[in-house]
């Protein structure tokens, strides 16, 4: 079976009001581009590449016919934000609240989110943000960071980084941290996998061995059960 994948960035925001709030990221097409460029160098397919204006809320919200639904593997680079209402993934002119949005009814299957606080590992009921019916059944796992993310040309790097350890085998859990490990700066970008199972067991299977060559199938139960590394 072929892995298809998606990339999909934001460098800029819309509106008066979103661009003072949310600034430029400057160097948040690289990630992505890398992701994309190395997957085809490893023999997957690219799907789609959304950016910027074209990147809109319809293109990955599970309640529509979504983009995001087409491909294996997702990787986003924007602003992301967490707070009470959950994660939110800030996109040019909107938000994405992936856990309320029915993402992965089938597919994708993993997403990337390069962007800051996928998790807040200071709040003790994280969990119940991801552990919801509207978490579809395909997506068996978030990769991230539980702090702030560096945009640069360095770290950027991580988007091949990624794709290069998954190539020789690497699971996906290993692949993510070990990229981060390589092209962050000292002490910046902890690294973070949130693996959605029918059971502990089945997410923390998901977390020690789903990889290119192993891709965990759906879920059979309606609401997940997660798992977080580390």
């Amino acid at each position: 079976m072929q892995v298809t994948v998606g990339a999909l960035w934001c460098t800029h925001y819309s509106g008066s009001v979103r661009a003072l709030k949310y600034r430029r990221l400057r160097y948040a097409y690289r990630a992505p581009a890398f992701f994309a460029d190395e997957s085809l160098r490893s023999g997957m397919s690219v799907e789609f590449l959304r950016f910027d204006a074209d990147f809109e809320t319809r293109d990955v919200d599970g309640s529509t016919s979504a983009l995001a639904e087409t491909v294996d593997i997702v990787y986003v680079s924007c602003h992301g934000t967490t707070g009470n209402h959950g994660y939110s993934a800030i996109l040019c002119s909107s938000d994405w609240l992936p856990a309320a949005a029915g993402t992965g009814a089938s597919r994708p299957v993993v997403i990337v989110f390069d962007t800051c606080d996928l998790i807040d590992l200071g709040d003790p009921a994280w969990r119940r943000h991801w552990q919801v019916p509207t978490v579809g059944a395909g997506l068996r796992l978030l990769l991230g960071f539980s702090s702030p993310a560096t945009v640069g040309e360095a770290t950027s790097l991580r988007g091949r980084a990624f794709v290069e350890n998954l190539a020789r085998g690497d699971t996906f859990v290993d692949a993510w941290t070990g990229a981060i490990v390589r092209t962050r700066y000292q002490g910046t970008d902890q690294a973070v996998a949130l693996a959605f199972g029918d059971s502990a067991q089945d997410a923390s299977s998901v977390l020690r061995t789903a990889s290119l060559l192993a891709m965990p199938a759906p879920r059979a139960s309606l609401s997940p059960i997660v798992v977080r590394y580390p």
